[in-house]
């Protein structure tokens, strides 16, 4: 299980959006590796089999690394936009959790206790504040877009 871990935590490491740690949480792994793995090791108190387990999990990383840079090579050669829309998608869904309601993160004692707050529950200001961002990145992202066309287009000529 460490080895597939390592794999997928190495694997969204490379994804904007995506914490490593937040997959071996998710996977109810991050105690064990930070804890029993990397602070043992980095004050040079492990066993044999808390070595191995480490190990095994750097092997992990190291694969995973290995073969999903290739991958997202070859994604991104055949079908950019395809995986920019999902890149795209993937941060625009953790915005959900790292922001407004970071405030309420910081106050609480405990995840469990934050409200569940949907997208089609912000009101007010909120909404506001988030239709405005949009439109600027909208705005952004067009402009980028217009600016690399005339790039080109002075290229050719």
């Amino acid at each position: 299980m460490l080895f597939v871990a390592g794999f997928i935590a190495i694997s969204s490491m490379l994804l904007p959006g995506v914490s490593g740690s937040f997959v071996l949480l998710i996977l109810g792994l991050y105690e064990y590796v930070y804890t029993h793995l990397l602070k043992n090791s980095l004050k040079l108190e492990v066993s044999q089999q808390e070595l191995l387990h480490l190990l095994v999990f750097v092997a992990g990383l190291g694969l995973g690394f290995l073969i999903f840079v290739r991958l997202l090579k070859v994604l991104l050669e055949d079908y950019r936009s395809q995986l920019m829309a999902l890149l795209l998608g993937v941060m625009t869904a953790s915005l959900s959790v790292l922001w407004p309601f970071m405030d309420l993160a910081r106050e609480a004692a405990d995840v469990s206790q934050l409200p569940k707050l949907m997208p089609w529950e912000v009101q007010g200001q909120e909404m506001l504040l988030i239709f405005f961002i949009g439109v600027v990145a909208i705005g952004f992202g067009w402009g980028l877009r217009w600016i690399s066309q005339r790039a080109e287009s002075s290229e050719l000529h």
